[in-house]
């Protein structure tokens, strides 16, 4: 297992609140995940990855670590971290256990630790990020897979295509109190 510190990317997908099923598994369990976005001409974060990569292939499997790596590529089994050509990105998909616990996530001041989802960081945000590259062999598979440690918010960022606009309160218009709200308010002191 390998240590990556990765600064200034993007996230996609956040799920750092509530653990999800995945879809995929057949045992229920859940999972706190999000995507990590690197640009492709970003050499510093990439460089990072290929050698938490190569330690985790070289901690799991030894002297054998560069034929398995190379087998991973050409089966596909590196599906933690996936290249796309088209939009000039490498996506790291990262998750965490449930009963491990939801991962760290810091205020840009790393003054606090968030813990509500409003707080969060959303799709498109920067961010730094720590994950921790693990190497599997399973089943006759072998490959590469990223646990999410911890994420630090740094400034929000433009939403990905599709990901929608950002909503502000000055979107809608402020609307007066009507009789009929003060008659289910009236209702609603029915139950207290």
């Amino acid at each position: 297992m390998a240590k990556i510190i990765l600064k200034n990317v993007r996230i996609n997908f956040p799920r750092l609140v509530a653990a999800q099923e995945n879809r995929f598994s057949q045992d229920g369990r859940k999972f706190y995940s999000a995507q990590i976005v690197i640009a492709e001409d970003d050499k510093e974060n990439l460089q990072k990855v290929a050698s938490g990569i190569k330690e985790a292939f070289v901690a799991k499997f030894g002297d054998k670590a560069e034929r398995i790596y190379a087998q991973a590529r050409e089966n596909r089994n590196t599906r933690g971290l996936q290249h796309d050509t088209d939009r000039q990105r490498w996506y790291i998909n990262a998750k965490r256990r449930e009963e491990n616990g939801a991962p760290i996530v810091y205020s840009a001041d790393l003054k606090r630790v968030l813990t509500a989802q409003v707080d969060m960081p959303r799709s498109g945000d920067y961010v730094d990020v720590v994950v921790q590259s693990w190497c599997y062999d399973a089943s006759g598979s072998k490959g590469v897979s990223f646990e999410l440690v911890s994420v630090h918010f740094r400034k929000e960022g433009e939403p990905f295509e599709g990901s929608g606009i950002r909503a502000t309160a000055d979107d809608f218009e402020a609307l007066a109190p009507t009789a009929a709200n003060d008659e289910f308010e009236d209702e609603l002191g029915a139950f207290n």
